[in-house]
């Protein structure tokens, strides 16, 4: 699945991880900078 944006994801299923929104945002940039370097790779 790919939703258009993260309120999307979030709004669809962020009932399934209570209290888990502090720990996803706090991953964040690094997830994104994985991402970023990938596609500087590619």
């Amino acid at each position: 699945m790919r939703h258009s944006t993260i309120v999307l994801t979030m709004d669809t299923y962020g009932h399934l991880f209570p209290g888990q929104e502090a720990e996803t945002i706090s991953r964040l940039p690094k997830m994104m900078a994985v991402r970023q370097n990938a596609a500087k790779r590619a």
